[in-house]
């Protein structure tokens, strides 16, 4: 049978930190999901970092599944199948979509 990931967002608060490389400052956002498995009787906590392009724009509440973009072949880790995870709503999911237009400080208050 398949697996079937199936990602629960319960709040749309969002976290931010960062990191200095090269001398440059790089935002991360962050926000609590719950990951739903058929293997476990109850969601497991984790923290999802929030894809660059949503400029800290936090997922709507409702449950999600990965986007097909989230896996890929890292070339820097000796060709590794890794997991970037990008979220899309899972079917029947009434999520609303991401407005380009909400500044991203905006979505942290």
């Amino acid at each position: 049978s398949r697996m079937k990931v199936k990602i629960e967002i319960q709040s749309t608060n969002v976290r931010q930190s960062g990191f200095q490389r090269n001398g440059t400052w790089h935002d991360l956002y962050s926000q609590t999901a719950y990951l739903h498995t058929e293997d476990k009787p109850y969601p497991q906590e984790f923290e999802i970092t929030l894809p660059r392009d949503r400029k800290g724009k936090p997922y709507e509440c409702g449950f999600y599944t990965l986007a097909p973009e989230s896996l890929y072949v890292d070339a820097r880790n000796f060709r590794k199948l890794s997991v970037s995870p990008v979220l899309m709503p899972a079917s029947g999911n009434q999520v609303p979509p991401l407005s380009k237009t909400q500044p991203a400080a905006a979505a942290r208050q």
